[in-house]
């Protein structure tokens, strides 16, 4: 099976550059924002890419796995590598890192609400933000945990007919903790 990130890779690059266009366009002359929260809450939503994306993840390093035994992928994976352009790291370094990114997110607003007056209008907004982040990251977090949880139990292999009860394969990662 192959697995394709490159839709949902692009996907995040918008959502991104989005975020991007309308921070840039709060900016007064001099690079200040007087306000910001209701525009990272309207955001947030478009941030549910991210399941799509983490929840792939499973099978692409998979993928990425099985392809990578082959000596003129692996040489080749290796010589990017080793570039300057790469920073000496591998391809499954790039293609987690917006999974290792989201939850910053939290924290980076966490930190501009610190340093926003206690009486700014912003105040309340960013917190709310900050819910909202919680609520992508636990849809994120449950999509992710079900891929995994699917991927596991296709693999299950019963040696007799009366083991597969169905419940298993019915089951999700939520009844099989």
């Amino acid at each position: 099976a192959v697995v394709s990130t490159q839709s949902t890779g692009e996907e995040l690059v918008a959502v991104h550059q989005t975020i991007v266009d309308k921070l840039e366009a709060l900016q007064n002359q001099i690079g200040v924002y007087d306000s910001i929260s209701e525009t990272i809450i309207d955001w947030i939503p478009s941030l549910g890419c991210y399941s799509k994306y983490c929840s792939n993840q499973i099978y692409a390093k998979e993928v990425l796995d099985s392809i990578s035994q082959k000596t003129a992928v692996a040489d080749f994976l290796e010589r990017c590598r080793a570039s300057s352009f790469s920073r000496k790291l591998d391809l499954w370094s790039f293609l987690d890192t917006p999974r290792r990114r989201l939850p910053k997110y939290v924290l980076l607003i966490k930190n501009i609400m610190r340093m926003t007056l206690p009486t700014h209008t912003d105040k309340m907004g960013l917190q709310k933000a900050i819910v909202g982040l919680h609520s992508v990251l636990s849809v994120v977090d449950k999509a992710t945990g079900q891929a995994k949880c699917d991927k596991y139990k296709s693999r299950l292999v019963f040696l007799q007919d009366k083991h597969d009860t169905g419940e298993i394969k019915a089951a999700t990662s939520r009844t099989l903790r």
